[in-house]
């Protein structure tokens, strides 16, 4: 990879397989440990590893924090996961991917309650209002319009 100059990537991973499928549970030990093998080969590399939880803002089709599960539910699942990598300077965080037929308003004031604490880790998060903060200088949503074109 490094030949190839590859330096980040993303490592997509299911809300309902980290918890196994236990909304506001524990992180599954098992899974995590599947999930976590793919996490240390990438960091192996040297390269930059996207934690990607790719649920498109939902828990089995309903929509967080509108009518689906609670911003409560998915700041728990983000903070078991800062908490398993906290310090870990390699290590970014896609906190929501693809959030689509949403209120995106109601969407984008999710990663605020997710990442209160400028101290849990490095995230993306350029384009919130209080971007100048620093505990959103590195997180990012994946915010994504796609054109079908049959």
């Amino acid at each position: 990879m490094k030949d190839d100059k590859l330096n980040i990537f993303r490592l997509p991973v299911g809300w309902q397989y980290l918890t196994g499928n236990n909304l506001g549970g524990g992180l599954n030990s098992a899974n995590l440990q599947k999930y976590d093998q793919l996490v240390q080969a990438c960091l192996n590399t040297g390269a930059t590893c996207i934690i990607d939880v790719h649920n498109y803002a939902r828990w089995n089709g309903q929509i967080i924090g509108q009518g689906g599960p609670s911003n409560d539910q998915f700041v728990n699942l983000w903070t078991q996961i800062a908490t398993k990598y906290k310090g870990q300077t390699k290590i970014a965080f896609g906190v929501m991917n693809e959030p689509h037929e949403v209120d995106i308003n109601k969407v984008c004031e999710i990663p605020q309650h997710v990442f209160p604490d400028p101290n849990v880790g490095e995230f993306w998060f350029p384009f919130l209002n209080d971007s100048e903060s620093p505990r959103h200088s590195k997180m990012a949503l994946d915010l994504e319009k796609t054109l079908d074109i049959s």
